[in-house]
């Protein structure tokens, strides 16, 4: 194994041990349900297990990303996910109603083809092209898409600059990178457009939220009710 492999697989044990030992244990434990004193116990078990790796300061390595300091990372934990990434969380956009068709026809068309509106179920997917777990459910929304052809319609809408404006807003960039995914993605890509046109969108609104591990059920419960089956 090379030198640079073996500072690889340090760092890559520094990180499994700071998951396992300090962040999972306490992912679920944000705001009123917190333990601090737990917590610091945690803190000081990582801190053994880090020098047994070979590190005498572990923000040697973990100060890389987001964690610069034990309080820092009490204080990202403590506070907990945003609320649409917590159980239960139901949109405010739930049971609203927005025309679709109207939206997407003010939008950029990127790749796949052209909503017209003719399916009773609407899935848009807002991504960007360096969010990774975005890509991730690509595969999926394209077998969905694939799966219930003429009765669910797939809609991927680029934000790319939606959280950062300082990222560019460039059609042509986000076109090209589609080439680079059509066999991911495969169902009608949309752009927004630089004033963010679509970005408060979220038709009757059924779900908003995350797509992963979250879909399946409201997306099967609209399915039975509009294309019941017959016995």
């Amino acid at each position: 194994m090379s030198t640079e492999e073996e500072v690889q697989d340090k760092e890559s044990q520094l990180l499994e041990a700071c998951i396992t030992t300090i962040v999972s244990p306490f992912r679920e434990k944000y705001e009123e349900k917190w333990e601090e004193e737990a917590y610091w116990e945690a803190v000081e078990t990582f801190k053994a297990e880090s020098k047994k790796i070979g590190y005498e300061d572990p923000f040697e390595v973990l100060g890389k990303g987001r964690f610069t300091s034990f309080e820092a990372i009490r204080d990202i934990l403590k506070a907990g996910p945003k609320p649409c990434f917590r159980k239960g969380w139901k949109s405010p956009y739930t049971g609203e109603k927005v025309d679709i068709l109207a939206l997407v026809e003010s939008l950029h068309h990127a790749s796949g083809p052209k909503f017209e509106g003719k399916e009773r179920i609407v899935i848009v997917d807002f991504w960007a092209t360096w969010c990774g777990s975005c890509l991730e459910i690509s595969p999926e929304l394209s077998d969905i898409f694939e799966k219930y052809a003429g009765r669910i319609a797939v809609i991927g809408l680029n934000n790319d600059d939606m959280l950062d404006r300082q990222q560019e807003h460039s059609i042509e960039k986000t076109r090209t990178f589609l080439e680079t995914k059509n066999e991911s993605i495969r169902y009608s890509s949309y752009i927004d457009t630089e004033d963010h046109f679509a970005r408060d969108f979220d038709n009757e609104v059924r779900y908003a939220g995350r797509a992963r591990f979250c879909i399946e059920d409201p997306l099967e419960e609209v399915l039975k009710e509009l294309y019941p089956v017959e016995e």
